[in-house]
């Protein structure tokens, strides 16, 4: 299990980091094709930044949710998820009505959210399998990595897809000359209720 967890750590870690490097080299194409007003860059690279390090964080986190699978604690994991997500929408309702409406304050929600959820799943791993969680550097297994390291792809293409399947038609939206951030926000809700449906039903389906 160590050899395993260290070698499909070490590759995600770095699939996620160029994952992660990718993102943040979009950032200044994103803010030219969507016009971007001057008073907002700030805000939205905050956001795009924060996404990117949630990008990171969600590669990180297929080690941990894997080793809580294989004990087979579906509960504690199913928990966590749900956990997550209701963090994620108190904290944005907190911010919002707290401290105003924001971009980078919903990005920055995401990510904690993201964090939390890291946390606890690398915590729940670590009570039911001890040390063998934490990563090696002589633990790496070579002969594992070529696999692990096809499995790691095919996951942060799959990620990848299913950001851009979600966020797809509000990025092409805003992109279009006539429609931009008034469809947008129109749009909007359809996509926060399918994403929380798509989560929640999932979750209960596992």
């Amino acid at each position: 299990i160590h050899k395993i967890s260290s070698s499909a750590q070490l590759i995600l870690c770095v699939l996620g980091f160029i994952g992660m490097v990718g993102v943040v080299i979009m950032i200044p194409f994103f803010l030219r094709i969507y016009n971007v007003p001057e008073e907002l860059k700030p805000e939205t690279i905050g956001l795009l930044l924060c996404m990117a390090a949630s990008l990171f964080l969600n590669m990180l986190f297929v080690v941990p949710n894997g080793l809580l699978l294989g004990c087979n604690r579906y509960d504690v994991a199913n928990g966590i998820e749900i956990v997550a997500n209701l963090l994620r929408l108190g904290l944005i309702i907190a911010c919002f009505e707290l401290i105003g409406p924001s971009i980078w304050l919903l990005g920055l929600c995401m990510f904690s959210t993201q964090l939390f959820r890291f946390a606890l799943f690398f915590t729940f791993s670590y009570k039911y399998l001890g040390k063998v969680v934490f990563f090696s550097v002589k633990a790496i297994n070579r002969e594992s990595l070529k696999s692990l390291f096809s499995f790691g792809a095919l996951y942060l293409v799959n990620t990848i897809a299913l950001y851009f399947v979600i966020q797809g038609p509000i990025l092409i939206i805003g992109a279009v000359p006539g429609l931009g951030p008034k469809a947008v926000a129109l749009f909007s809700p359809a996509i926060l209720i399918a994403t929380s449906l798509q989560a929640f039903l999932g979750q209960m389906s596992k």
